[in-house]
């Protein structure tokens, strides 16, 4: 029987009490230079930078195992002996000591040992479980409405309903109007529990022939075959399958979906804050935090200039540079970006030296908000630990914060300096440059998760959710050769052909939108033959201006070039695909000769709208799609990316 996460999360807690007594860490005792007393202030800092970090303080050679070397930690902690510090961060993260040697050089190297992989998968297997009984209660009822005939009518608005549980709603209607559907989930059902366990392996489950439950066959008899599949999404996992023959060309359908259920973590924390609260050290008050402060509306003043007073396709509107998106850390007191923004002055205000897992999800809206009154050190700890679901307990002198999500979450953190790089870039605007999002598509899919849900704190952007839509797409074109993507950009076509058989692999992934392909076409292995890529740029038609300084958006203006000529075309006679394009072209004509004067007037109102920015501080950006076209046969996808291109003015 397997252990479940709360006892294994308590015998963690229980075990690293005793920091000197731990073999995991015996091989720090005694090596020259680790009794130096070492100052160190780092957040959201790589393992491998705190290791670099204190090598250069004590001489000591300190390496991290590949696997954990970019895993982030933030560290508070003022003249303490360098051996307590690489203790208490192998506790935190719970990893271990050993001395190594590779030819000549020895040192000391920090490593996860199989334990503690082993907990990790457990706590991924724990999730699972919730996830299942929660596909197990929703499909039984749509079962049983399956079973009589009955047809859902799911409700219409969102009224007093979650989305995600709306969703579901929707799913139960669309799965009992269809027999096909409704013979699926009959089907799954019947799973036993080691194909339940393939699903959480990752594996494709397929059901045929005589294996096909007699309910099922009922329901559709013309199945030869079922193929069940499970999938992680932002908040939780997807129930996916197909059916042959096949009825539909994509040959796939979502079935239902579940939502991680963190509450089970309450327990685990509410243990750990109990302990917290008897420790006379964190007793000590606290200044008061500083409350929310919202930024100013945006002033509307009666001398700013209508659309026609400035020129013709351009409507600007005026913004406050106090109008301001967050940067990372910017969170108030009272509700900390992250746990780290929260605990670390904490720490240092206490003067207990700190080691926290670093996550950089934020906590959600919906999210408790801590007090903004002084409050005791436990106290505000609690909260904090509750709000971003850490465990916070004591070992020796220091303090450890761990994460009940890290299992979950670690795998979307982005090196910080990456964060940084693209915030110098795209801070401000509402979609990335093109080469950033290039470069965020490429990234494993739990970095594009990550990006996805961090983006409105990391640059101000609020949603950067057609990086899911484009991820494959853009993964592809990440592989592209120099001189393809020039052929790309003069709107030529690569064939399918043409690329490696992983670049092809890839291809059918941003053909469905899935990192598991079930397309019927791509069992054919002749496939190639008949595919291609291309891309369209939108041109400058509906687009807009974005004006930025310092990171902050200080201007904004809408283009409606050729929105009238478009709408002057009668209903009734709609363009053939060849006036479409003669039609695109002239217009994007007419805006590559009109561009340059309305960004060189939009950039001079919003000078004139802030004259305490200097003119040569404002960058404009002009907000465009490009689109990947994927042909397969008679069957295209097309991927739409919103981006931000920098204007010269």
């Amino acid at each position: 029987m397997h252990r479940t996460l709360l006892s294994i999360v308590l015998a963690a807690l229980s075990c690293s009490a005793f920091a000197g007594e731990d073999p995991r860490t015996a091989a720090l005792d005694g090596v020259p230079g680790l009794d130096k007393p070492i100052t160190l202030s780092l957040r959201a800092a790589s393992i491998r930078e705190v290791l670099d970090k204190v090598e250069a303080e004590t001489g000591a050679r300190l390496r991290p195992e590949r696997e954990i070397a970019e895993d982030k930690a933030s560290i508070w902690v003022k003249d303490r002996p360098a051996r307590d510090v690489l203790r208490a961060l192998a506790h935190c993260f719970n990893l271990c000591w050993t001395e190594s040697e590779v030819g000549s050089s020895r040192f000391l190297r920090l490593y996860m040992d199989r334990k503690t992989q082993a907990e990790l998968r457990q706590r991924h297997y724990d999730d699972y479980l919730a996830v299942l009984d929660q596909f197990d209660k929703q499909l039984q009822v749509t079962a049983d409405m399956v079973r009589s005939g009955q047809t859902y009518e799911a409700p219409r608005s969102a009224v007093n309903i979650p989305r995600d549980e709306l969703d579901r709603l929707w799913l139960r209607e669309r799965v009992t109007r269809s027999n096909y559907l409704g013979a699926m989930v009959l089907q799954y059902l019947k799973l036993s529990e080691l194909q339940q366990k393939d699903l959480f392996e990752g594996k494709v489950v397929t059901v045929s022939g005589g294996a096909i439950a007699e309910e099922a066959k009922d329901k559709y008899p013309e199945a030869t075959s079922f193929s069940f599949w499970i999938e992680r999404s932002l908040a939780g996992y997807l129930l996916q399958g197909s059916v042959q023959p096949v009825l539909q060309p994509w040959d796939w359908t979502l079935i239902t979906t579940a939502l991680f259920d963190d509450a089970r973590y309450d327990k685990v924390i509410q243990s750990a804050n109990e302990a917290l609260a008897k420790d006379p050290a964190l007793g000590k008050e606290l200044p008061a935090t500083k409350t929310d402060e919202k930024a100013p509306a945006a002033p509307t003043p009666e001398s700013a200039p209508k659309a026609t007073e400035i020129v013709s396709h351009l409507m600007y509107m005026p913004m406050s540079v106090t109008s301001a998106v967050p940067r990372p850390g910017e969170g108030s007191g009272a509700t900390p970006a992250t746990m780290s923004d929260g605990l670390l002055p904490i720490a240092e205000a206490a003067g207990i030296p700190v080691v926290a897992q670093y996550l950089s999800e934020y906590a959600g809206a919906d999210a408790p908000k801590s007090p903004s009154t002084g409050v005791k050190a436990a106290q505000r700890l609690a909260e904090l630990s509750q709000l971003h679901k850490f465990a916070v307990e004591r070992d020796g002198d220091f303090l450890l914060a761990k994460s009940l999500l890290w299992h979950r979450l670690s795998d979307r953190e982005v090196p910080e300096e990456t964060i940084k790089r693209w915030q110098k870039t795209i801070t401000g605007l509402r979609f990335p440059t093109f080469d950033v999002g290039v470069e965020m598509g490429s990234m494993s899919w739990g970095q594009v998760r990550g990006i996805i849900n961090n983006s409105r704190y990391w640059f101000g952007a609020s949603n950067l959710a057609m990086l899911a839509q484009c991820e494959y797409a853009l993964k592809l074109y990440a592989t592209l050769t120099p001189a393809q993507r020039q052929a790309l950009s003069r709107g030529g076509e690569i064939p399918a052909s043409t690329l490696k058989p992983e670049q092809q692999r890839i291809f059918i992934q941003a053909f469905e939108v899935r990192a598991r392909p079930s397309y019927a076409k791509a069992q054919d292995p002749g496939w190639p033959r008949t595919a291609a890529l291309s891309l369209t740029d939108s041109g400058w038609s509906g687009g807009m201006l974005l004006a930025v300084s310092g990171m902050r958006n200080v201007g904004l203006a809408n283009l409606s070039f050729g929105q009238t000529e478009q709408y002057a075309v009668p209903p009734e006679t709609p363009l053939t695909p060849e006036q479409r394009q003669e039609l695109r072209e002239r217009l994007q004509r007419q805006a590559e000769q009109e561009i340059p004067g309305l960004v060189r007037t939009f950039a001079e109102q919003v000078a004139k709208d802030h004259p305490e920015i200097s003119q040569k501080s404002i960058e404009i950006y002009a907000e465009r799609t490009v689109e990947f076209r994927l042909r397969l046969g008679e069957d295209d996808h097309t991927s739409p990316l919103a981006y931000a291109s920098n204007v010269p003015w």
